[in-house]
């Protein structure tokens, strides 16, 4: 029971490598990406109701998001008419994210992704992004939006690496005060 997060986190990594081979966009994409979402979802919360919070379920997770990130946004990305602006945005942002944890490395000499509320929510509106397009929402306010509330969490965690004092992965945001 205690390792369910932990399988949920990994088969979240395994669905984001089967997303290689999959036409963008198509059912079978779109169910396995919304699959891969629903067990970010509930890996985090199981494992703390379980009591089966660990390092490793915390990197594995991380790793996994990354993967899951990064993948779709390659894939996604070349099959999209974007205006001239949106790919190069797009890759800045995740960019941050990805430099995120190689500051961490550099300063602190461990591999930490952190986790603010900024950035839980950019996560969840870079998740959102490809179905809300696949259903029909217009793509360059779509665009805009994500890509301002993805800049700004991201870029808060990539600021939080550059200026911390010490590596807390669960900081809460660059604003909050530590008890």
């Amino acid at each position: 029971m205690k390792h369910i997060p932990n399988i949920l986190s990994g088969s979240r990594l395994l669905l984001a490598v089967l997303l290689l081979f999959l036409v963008p966009y198509a059912i079978p994409f779109m169910v396995i990406y919304i699959v891969a979402g629903l067990t970010d979802a509930f890996d985090g919360p199981l494992a703390r109701r379980l009591g089966a919070t660990s390092k490793l379920g915390s990197n594995l997770d991380s790793v996994a998001d990354l993967a899951l990130g990064i993948i779709v946004l390659f894939r996604i990305i070349p099959v999209m008419d974007l205006p001239s602006w949106g790919a190069p945005v797009a890759i800045f942002i995740v960019a941050l994210r990805v430099l995120e944890p190689i500051v961490g490395v550099i300063r602190f000499k461990k591999f930490v992704l952190l986790h603010t509320i900024g950035i839980k929510a950019a996560a969840w509106v870079v998740f959102l992004f490809p179905i809300l397009y696949w259903v029909g929402v217009p793509l360059v306010p779509l665009l805009i939006v994500c890509c301002v509330l993805a800049f700004i969490g991201f870029g808060e965690g990539f600021l939080i690496s550059l200026i911390s004092k010490e590596q807390d992965m669960y900081a809460k945001g660059l604003f909050y005060k530590k008890k």
